[in-house]
Formats: structure tokens, C-alpha cells, sequence
């Protein structure tokens, strides 16, 4: 189950630099910095959606309106804060770190503990339950390339005409994304 996620604080940087994004684009000068940087985060948030990983190190909280048989959370994973939710007499519990478990790599997802399930007295609500967590950042050379050709056309191509985003970075981005069955 997918919830929303929503950042508390990033403490990594951006896997492309100021210096890596405009050598790519042979510029030499400044005035374009700023916006460049904005190219930068753009191409970062576009990859991590693409992916469905975290490409820097950031605490997030993620809301579900309940439990349902695995909770889907952005990874790779760090630590897990809190699972939190909301019971039938609107009582916000935490759970013991004993009555979840959760699987590893790029995508994470939390599951109750083997020998019991999630507790049955959760509110049928809005952000009924509550998760927050740190990740690790992951960007590899493929996602680097992709965020790279992702700067390079929205430099290129400043006005908001409907188009696509390169194939090439698609297709840099699709060899990284972890398909789970």
C-alpha cells in the first residue's frame, strides 16, 4: 500500500554538482546559476519518482489511511523513527519496533512481525497511520547520466511546451529501478 510522503529535512547533497551540471552544458559564466540549481533538484525529484528511491540522505514521513498487508516506503533504508497510528478512540499509539520488520534495498517495504499481524483497532481515517524514517541517498553513474540529460533539456528548452523527457535518461533510469514481484 502507497501512502504520501512528504520530506521532513534533507541532509545530503544533490548527486550532480553546480560544476558536474555546467560542464555538461559548456557554460563557463554565472548568471545562470541559480537556475541551474533549480534544474538540478527538478531532475532529482523526476528521478526519484522515476525510481521510486531516495537519491539523497532525508528524513521523511509517509501517511496511510491504514495498515493493509505491506506499507510501501521510499528507501534505501536508514532507520525507522516511528510507526504511529491512530486507534478507534482517536489515541495515537506507537508501535514497538518488535511488532514490525522490514525488507532491505532501494525499495522498502514494512510489514507487521511474523508472528503477529497489524493491530486491529486502527481509525478508518485520513493518516490513520503514520511512518517516519531516514534514508540513505543512492545515485549511480546511470542515474548521474540521466539527471545530466534531464538538466541539459530543461536548460535547452526553457518554455513549457508538451514534450518528453530524453529516452536516453528513461532508459538510464529504467536499468536502476527495482522491480519487485
Amino acid at each position: 500500500m502507497r501512502g504520501h510522503t512528504e520530506i521532513i529535512s534533507t541532509s545530503g547533497s544533490d548527486p550532480v554538482t553546480l560544476a558536474e551540471a555546467k560542464a555538461q552544458l559548456r557554460i563557463d559564466f554565472d548568471t545562470d546559476d541559480a537556475l541551474i540549481g533549480v534544474y538540478i533538484s527538478a531532475a532529482r525529484t523526476h528521478c526519484e519518482a522515476h525510481l521510486g528511491f531516495s537519491l539523497v540522505a532525508k528524513s521523511l514521513k509517509t501517511t496511510f489511511n491504514c495498515f493493509g498487508p505491506y506499507q510501501s516506503l521510499m528507501g534505501p533504508l536508514d532507520s525507522i523513527t516511528s510507526v504511529k497510528y491512530r486507534d478507534t478512540n482517536r489515541t495515537i499509539t506507537t508501535l514497538a519496533t518488535d511488532q514490525y520488520t522490514t525488507t532491505t534495498g532501494r525499495t522498502l517495504r514494512l510489514y507487521p512481525a511474523t508472528d503477529s499481524g497489524w493491530p486491529d483497532d486502527v481509525a478508518f481515517v485520513p493518516g490513520a497511520v503514520v511512518v517516519e524514517y531516514t534514508v540513505l541517498g543512492d545515485a549511480t553513474s546511470n542515474v548521474k547520466a540521466a539527471m545530466l540529460l534531464i538538466i541539459t533539456s530543461l536548460y535547452e528548452n526553457r518554455d513549457d511546451g508538451v514534450r518528453r523527457f530524453p529516452t536516453a535518461s528513461k532508459k538510464l533510469l529504467d536499468m536502476e529501478r527495482e522491480h519487485i514481484f
